[in-house]
């Protein structure tokens, strides 16, 4: 019983790590994705720097790797279970969006 008990405890601070680790490199992607788009401002009409879709690609994998640890830590705290799955909710608006603004700048061009 006591092994298990570790060895649960030692599982839950490999997740917080992770989990720390994984929140830094996104703090690191929106610095990097604010610090190209400050280099090169488009417009909505406007073609947007390359850098920002591998920038965004990174952020998308971060994300993916880190939604089931959140997940899982949060298992027994609905109210921050809650509040993480409003933050994936938004993301994916933000996808749908970019999704959009793609279509709409690819039929403008045709």
């Amino acid at each position: 019983m006591r092994d298990k008990n570790l060895s649960r405890q030692i599982d839950q601070r490999i997740k917080e790590l992770k989990k720390q680790n994984l929140l830094r490199e996104m703090d690191k992607v929106l610095k990097e994705m604010q610090r190209v788009d400050e280099e090169n401002p488009t417009g909505p009409d406007d073609e947007g720097d390359p850098r920002i879709d591998a920038i965004l690609a990174k952020g998308n994998r971060i994300q993916n790797e880190l939604d089931p640890i959140m997940r899982e830590l949060y298992v027994g705290n609905p109210a921050a279970l809650a509040e993480w799955d409003e933050i994936m909710h938004l993301c994916d608006d933000l996808h749908e969006d970019d999704d959009t603004q793609a279509e709409e700048t690819s039929s403008r061009k045709s």
